[in-house]
């Protein structure tokens, strides 16, 4: 097991032996979950769920335009808990559509899967309520030897969240592997300094009014400089449960495919889920 993985976990497992149900009044307007966890059992939304009908990329090739749709899915799970800490699994998804590219069959050029697993704290009130978690995830776009984009991590992160707004930052550590030994090598790592140009942590904030939000990401490594930066706005559509988006996109990784490749990319779309 990773240093920094159990530094954490035994930091935060002690309190399963003394920790009760965590009181989500502690002194002021503070009566919201942190985050809007799903109930053990249920499903819920985890980052945005959205499809991005028509955007416009910085970056083209050969079968590549610069218009294209793209998706998110992303759900979470409780899997269990114990004294208020929850185990919870998540998955995320992010596809990219040549959807206007008909002289080569719209295909989709590229999907991204992030799986995870993750060990959140009851609420903590350290003068205001914060939630802390730590992890496991992988990321891989599924490509053939050549295209083929994978890493696992391991993280720790802290949520907090007022009346309006939420706040989550996550920093990790890659997971060492070993080098390939000829190129293409299956057992090899695909993509060693993945980490210089995505990143080594990310912070997401959340903004909303009613039925409008700002949703901001960025990713960084302080030592590289490299890193992106995502910013998404939705608001209503009249007569539909739906709501549009604006969406701008600037740096590293918006796919693993483009981990080490800068590029700005905007466009608009439906939201189903903030």
């Amino acid at each position: 097991m990773p240093k920094t993985l159990l530094i954490v976990l035994l930091l935060l497992l002690p309190g399963l032996a003394w920790a009760e149900e965590p009181s989500l009044n502690l002194g002021g307007d503070y009566s919201l979950p942190l985050p809007e966890a799903p109930q053990e059992g249920g499903l819920a939304g985890f980052e945005p769920n959205y499809l991005l009908l028509w955007s416009h990329s910085s970056k083209t090739g050969p079968l590549r335009l610069a218009q294209e749709a793209s998706f998110q899915l992303s759900l979470q799970k409780v899997l269990t808990q114990v004294r208020g800490y929850e185990v919870i699994g998540a998955y995320t998804q992010n596809s990219f559509w040549q959807i206007y590219n008909q002289e080569n069959s719209r295909p989709f050029r590229e999907t991204n899967y992030a799986p995870q697993l993750f060990v959140k704290t009851p609420v903590w009130g350290l003068g205001f309520p914060v939630r802390l978690e730590t992890g496991y995830i992988h990321q891989s776009n599924g490509g053939d030897l050549e295209n083929s984009r994978s890493w696992d991590r391991v993280f720790v992160g802290v949520y907090h969240q007022g009346e309006h707004w939420k706040l989550h930052h996550r920093v990790w550590n890659r997971l060492d592997e070993d080098p390939q030994a000829y190129p293409q090598d299956p057992k090899g790592d695909e993509n060693p300094d993945i980490q210089e140009h995505y990143g080594n942590q990310e912070g997401q904030f959340q903004f909303t009014l009613e039925r409008h939000a700002l949703f901001l990401k960025e990713r960084y490594n302080p030592v590289t400089q490299q890193g992106m930066f995502e910013v998404m706005a939705n608001g209503p559509v009249p007569g539909s449960s739906l709501q549009w988006m604006a969406y701008y996109l600037n740096g590293y990784g918006e796919s693993l495919a483009d981990y080490d490749q800068t590029l700005t990319k905007w466009g608009i779309g439906v939201i189903f889920s903030p």
